[in-house]
């Protein structure tokens, strides 16, 4: 998947979906960094991606929170 694919999906995906991204990513990052530990990851510029995936969607998260907020205040 292209990398604006995948931003337009983390902005167009709902609260659970989010949710679900994380934790997908997270668990990616976990074995990625135990490959890269045992000197078998095969891609290195894979843990930058999984990052910044999770970044994008806490992001998003939080840009959705701030505006429920304001539009309450």
């Amino acid at each position: 998947m292209r990398l604006t694919e995948k931003r337009r999906q983390i902005k167009d995906s709902n609260e659970r979906e989010l949710e679900q991204v994380i934790k997908e990513e997270r668990k990616a990052l976990f074995s990625l960094r135990h490959e890269m530990s045992a000197k078998q990851l095969a891609n290195p510029k894979r843990i930058k991606e999984a990052r910044k995936n999770i970044a994008r969607a806490l992001t998003v998260m939080r840009e959705r929170e701030i505006a429920k907020e304001k539009g309450q205040a």
